[in-house]
């Protein structure tokens, strides 16, 4: 996913990434014995040079060298695991105070589709920060309201071939749409 998105795209990637590498640089190690240090005994980390002159996907290379990547994929797998987790129960201590009847609306999709709520939210989390169109919402002299997105993203081919434009129907009448038309 972040080799695939520009990094135009993820404005937070930079700063997130520079705050995550050094956090699992410091638990990878050389060796797993040296994983976890001897009780009362002081770790001081590896000092490290990243070469700003060198290209940015080349730049933490020779840092990573100095470590166990078996060890530091693992790292990385479990903290994902743990974001996942922490997420998972913000999501469910939340679900009760999303507006209905989105929540309900969201809910069904995701039995549709025999996924779990919180994927569903995470989802629509990702999308919404990820994509950044710009939106504009207006009203005109007759109280008509209009909402439009410019789309001034690459949605990908699977986002593209989801889009669907949409009449929402009371009592059998239109009463708005949303679409790309």
């Amino acid at each position: 996913l972040w080799t695939a998105m520009p990094q135009a795209r993820i404005p937070w990637g930079r700063p997130l990434g520079l705050l995550f590498l050094p956090l699992l640089l410091s638990a990878g190690t050389a060796s797993p014995s040296a994983a976890i240090p001897a009780p009362g005994r002081d770790v001081v980390p590896q000092r490290v040079t990243v070469k700003l002159d060198d290209a940015p996907e080349q730049r933490w290379l020779p840092v990573l060298r100095r470590f166990d990547l078996d060890t530091l994929r693992k790292d990385v797998t479990d903290a994902v695991k743990w974001v996942y987790i922490v997420i998972k129960e913000l999501i469910n201590d939340l679900e009760g105070l999303l507006l209905e009847p989105y929540a309900n609306e969201i809910r069904g999709i995701c039995n549709a589709l025999n996924i779990s709520f919180v994927d569903g939210i995470l989802f629509n989390l990702v999308y919404e920060s990820s994509v950044f169109c710009t939106s504009i919402a207006a009203q005109d002299a007759n109280g008509h309201i209009y909402h439009a997105r410019n789309l001034d993203y690459e949605p990908g081919e699977g986002l593209r071939n989801f889009t669907v434009d949409v009449q929402f129907t009371k009592n059998g009448q239109v009463k708005w749409e949303a679409g790309m038309s």
